[in-house]
């Protein structure tokens, strides 16, 4: 059982292999130096933040950091959003 309030990791993350390659292929070319844009996209509550934190956790490299930034404090979601956020990742 898990709750529905947080993100899910370890073992409670099944089903998501299919996405969870694609993601890992994605990040495997990126490290040879093919990056691409990745846009994860749905609805509340349908496990991208779970999805996220679970190849975060399983895919440990020197080359990589892994940020996670919360839009939900701005609204309207605005480039400008964006740009305050990268900007406090990279003073981070």
């Amino acid at each position: 059982m898990y709750q529905t309030n947080i993100p899910v990791t370890a073992d409670g993350f099944c089903d998501r292999d299919t996405e969870l390659g694609e993601l890992q292929k994605r990040l495997r070319l990126h490290l040879k130096g093919n990056p691409s844009w990745v846009a994860i996209l749905g609805p509340r509550k349908i496990g991208k933040t779970s999805l996220l934190l679970e190849l975060s956790r399983r895919a440990r490299h020197a080359k990589l950091v892994f940020v996670q930034l919360d839009t939900f404090e701005h609204y309207p979601l605005t480039w400008e959003v964006f740009r305050i956020l990268g900007l406090r990742t990279l003073d981070g």
